[in-house]
Order: structure tokens, then C-alpha cells, then sequence
């Protein structure tokens, strides 16, 4: 957690320029931080789930720049998580899944 902005700053200056935030969502992330909880026995990260919070989960950990080291902490290869995440189009702020049948999940 960023307790200055000045941290947070920093810490976004270090990204690969692939990750870099610019100003507005540096703001955001700053000023309005989100957390998310998975609550229950079985997390997204593992294997034997199968709820849709795993596609979700691992789209975001393939953006941060520990995401090698995730795969390597799970044991997951990058292709893997590629063939997971095959069927998600990005559209504003919203993620859209599609299924087997080809309805559109939207998260």
C-alpha cells in the first residue's frame, strides 16, 4: 500500500513501460483504492477452481509485473494462462467473457 502519493509515484516510475499509469488512474488508484477479497475455501489462483472470479484474477495478475513470479509460485506456464484468457475482450471498464454457448459475461 502507497501511504504518499510520492510512493506511489515512484513505485509507477519503476513499471515496465507496458504498466505505467498515467495521471488519471494514478489518481484513482490513489484516492479511491479498491481491495478484493476472495472470500470461501477455494481461491481463483488455484487449479480446482472453476468459478469465472479465476479468469478474472488471473487477467489482473497477468498485468502486474510479478506475474512471472506468480506462475512460478502456482505452477503455471504462461500459455496456460493465455488459453484462459483466450475469450476476454476489454471494452472501457468492463471485461467480457464469452462462453462455450457465446453469450457475453460481462465483469
Amino acid at each position: 500500500m502507497f501511504d504518499t502519493y510520492d510512493k506511489l509515484l515512484e513505485f509507477n516510475n519503476q513499471q515496465n513501460e507496458k504498466y505505467k499509469y498515467n495521471v488519471d488512474e494514478l489518481n484513482e488508484l490513489f484516492y479511491n483504492p479498491t481491495f478484493l477479497h476472495f472470500p470461501g475455501y477455494i481461491k481463483p489462483w488455484e487449479r480446482k477452481c472453476t468459478d469465472i472470479k479465476r479468469v478474472f484474477w488471473w487477467y489482473y495478475a497477468k498485468k502486474s509485473i510479478y506475474y512471472q513470479e506468480i506462475l512460478n509460485n502456482y505452477g503455471y506456464n504462461n500459455d496456460e494462462i493465455d488459453s484462459l484468457l483466450k475469450n476476454i475482450k476489454e471494452e472501457g471498464n468492463s471485461l467480457k467473457i464469452k462462453d462455450n454457448s457465446n453469450n457475453a459475461m460481462i465483469i
